[in-house]
């Protein structure tokens, strides 16, 4: 089993109708307040005739940044640098003005809007963040507050799951199926690997990662890099692409809970960026079929598990509206791109973590 280091790499081509913003990020260094700090490229394509504005807002956990820059007139599209960007989990939202920044202030409304977007901004990590700008209509608005409730709101007395707005009723009062983000559990971890949950319905392995009972053994990081399951299939390497170390295409990695659990959260640890899927989707087993998890947060490599002898594993979070099923499944195609836009080398997974509330 070979290991690559990953090259950190800048690219960027995404378009977004009818207003687009294309950011690619990388580490810009530290500033001299000693904070790592993030860069980013932006592209405004295909701008409507009247916008002569347009304003970005990222939010840092740490400080918010807001940039303004004067489109000229005429042209289609226009290229900007953000600089001094924090680096993390940052929310990025847009607006488009008809007016010169000089001229917009708490006055002045916008005639485009996105819909605040997450994306991770890492050094050495390519991000691919995507605002759709939509017109910002304006209308009055009025509301009436009925007395009857169609549903009972959380801790309130209930005699079936259809009383509650969360859809759960439990001992006679309705509950959330959502847990805090600190009272989560893994609902996947079988350190002896017999019975449920189970990794066995995944796809093979290959070479030194042919162990699928790692994925739910509860480590992230190992002495050695021969763990975890390196999916068959892929390219023999980051640079090149055919011949394949073998027949490549879509490859599972599958848990099995045995029963149908509640969950809000998958964390996949792959073997380090050149080995983890660009893309890749999460399904449920409904008890007759695949159904996709729905709307998810994608955050890639904001944990690392260092281990020993290239024994390493990085975060990729995704987080959703909670949902119920028998299995959980990771789809992606091992011929494709990894997360630095290089081949994927095979999509290399050292564990597969579930989070759902303690009661299930």
């Amino acid at each position: 089993m070979h290991r690559f280091h990953s090259p950190q790499l800048l690219r960027c081509g995404l378009l977004a109708l009818p207003l687009g913003i294309a950011a690619c990020s990388a580490g810009s260094g530290d500033d001299p307040s000693g904070e790592t700090v993030g860069a980013a490229n932006l592209r405004l394509t295909s701008i409507p005739p009247e916008v002569r504005c347009f304003q970005v807002q990222v939010v840092g956990a740490t400080r918010t940044e807001m940039r303004s820059f004067d489109v000229e007139q005429g042209q289609s599209s226009q290229s900007f640098r953000l600089d001094r960007l924090p680096i993390g989990s940052d929310t990025f939202s847009g607006a488009a003005f008809p007016v010169a920044c000089s001229k917009v202030d708490s006055s002045v409304v916008p005639d485009w809007v996105s819909d605040p977007l997450v994306a991770a901004v890492l050094r050495g990590i390519v991000a691919q963040v995507t605002l759709i700008m939509k017109r910002n209509g304006v209308s009055d608005l009025g509301v009436g507050f009925a007395d009857d409730e169609i549903c009972s709101a959380d801790s309130q007395p209930c005699g079936d799951d259809v009383d509650c707005c969360s859809g759960k009723c439990s001992s006679r009062i309705c509950t959330s199926l959502a847990c805090s983000e600190e009272s989560l559990v893994d609902l996947a971890t079988n350190t002896t690997c017999a019975g449920f949950p189970s990794p066995l319905e995944s796809d093979q392995g290959w070479g030194g990662g042919s162990y699928p009972c790692d994925l739910v053994d509860g480590l992230n990081a190992y002495s050695t890099w021969a763990r975890g399951l390196a999916f068959t299939g892929g390219h023999q390497d980051a640079s090149g692409g055919p011949p394949y170390i073998e027949p490549a295409g879509v490859r599972h990695a599958v848990i099995d809970f045995g029963a149908p659990r509640t969950f809000q959260k998958v964390v996949m640890w792959w073997h380090g960026a050149e080995h983890t899927p660009e893309f890749g989707s999460l399904e449920l087993w409904d008890g007759t079929s695949w159904v996709g998890v729905g709307d998810a947060l994608r955050t890639y490599g904001t944990m690392h598990a260092e281990g020993a002898d290239s024994g390493y594993s990085d975060s990729d979070i995704y987080t959703f509206a909670p949902v119920t099923g028998s299995k959980v499944r990771y789809t992606f195609d091992n011929s494709g791109n990894n997360i630095l836009g290089t081949y994927n080398v095979h999509g290399w997974l050292y564990s597969m973590e579930v989070f759902g509330c303690p009661t299930e």
